[in-house]
């Protein structure tokens, strides 16, 4: 399955994590949040500003601007 960018998956979508494009502080930012590549997450919500992730009871709220940083394949 090819990579995409998480913003392009859509809603009750479960995927797994592959690269964080984007420099080391929003590596270390993601990483406090349980955000980090080989972790497995569904897409909860889409919403103008972004969209919402969540993985067992934990949700993320990631903006639009993050949310094209990661790559991610469908599961």
């Amino acid at each position: 399955m090819p990579s995409v960018l998480l913003n392009q998956v859509p809603a009750g979508h479960k995927f797994r994590l592959n690269t964080i494009n984007g420099d080391k502080q929003l590596q270390r930012r993601l990483k406090s949040l349980g955000v980090t590549p080989g972790n497995e997450f569904e897409i909860i919500k889409h919403q103008s500003s972004g969209v919402v992730i969540g993985r067992g009871t934990n949700r993320v709220a990631l903006g639009s601007s993050i949310a094209c940083k990661l790559q991610v394949e469908d599961i």
